[in-house]
């Protein structure tokens, strides 16, 4: 009976060694595969290779870990530039448009509105993007 007692009292202890691990990598901001993770639990605790890839699999699948928030923030940054630069591209064609509108005789003020709220879009996104990259510097 004690065998199978120091055989749990081992499994609890390399839960908590990967727990450790994971917590670490994501306050460090570093990422961990669970290669790393099975040579982390093959150091600690002498289980061949084999085995310590299973252990760290069926602890990853039953666990089912969250995707790390700086991934999520790696590329919502970017995205949120080359939407911005996308709605200017927008906007100057919408401007263009306005000014051959105006040189027809017609109307062009609603399409200059819009051109502007467009414009004013892109602008906020640009700068939503630089709050991200200085809040993500700052951790």
């Amino acid at each position: 009976m004690t065998a199978g007692n120091d055989l749990q009292e081992a499994s609890i202890d390399l839960a908590a060694v990967l727990n450790e691990e994971i917590e670490g990598a994501r306050k460090e901001r570093r990422a961990v595969s669970r290669q790393m993770l099975a040579k982390v639990v093959q150091i600690k605790s002498d289980l061949p290779a084999a085995e310590a890839m299973d252990y760290v699999q069926r602890y990853c699948d039953n666990e089912s870990l969250p995707i790390p928030e700086y991934l999520a923030e790696e590329f919502a940054i970017p995205y949120l530039k080359v939407l911005a630069v996308v709605l200017v591209a927008v906007a100057i064609g919408v401007f263009y448009w306005a000014m051959h509108l105006r040189s027809a005789g017609k109307e062009a003020w609603p399409v200059f509105i819009l051109g502007v709220l467009t414009c004013g879009i892109a602008v906020l996104l640009w700068v939503r993007s630089l709050e991200r990259e200085a809040t993500t510097r700052l951790r």
